[in-house]
């Protein structure tokens, strides 16, 4: 993300893009990801029925990464009732 908001900032297009809807990206401070985490994440996932979301094996329960979660995590304003359908290009994107 810094070397995004490197080049917005070459363009002096910085706080235009503030203005936008995935503003929380250019506010939010730079983050670092775990690789080791993921990892294991990755080795405790099962097979999902719901092609949208991710479901992982951990202590005794199926925990789920789908819409509601993606959207609360990224602050998207996103309604009550998701509408898979219509979200479903926002994720293969």
């Amino acid at each position: 993300m810094s070397k995004i908001k490197e080049r917005f900032e070459k363009y002096d297009l910085l706080e235009r893009a503030k203005q936008c809807s995935f503003k929380q990206f250019f506010l939010a401070p730079p983050m670092q990801a775990s690789g080791v985490l993921i990892h294991q994440l990755l080795l405790r996932k099962v097979k999902s029925q719901n092609p949208v979301e991710l479901q992982f094996f951990i202590g005794d329960s199926n925990l789920r990464f789908g819409l509601g979660e993606f959207a609360l995590i990224m602050a998207l304003n996103f309604v009550k009732d998701l509408d898979v359908v219509k979200y479903k290009s926002i994720l293969v994107a």
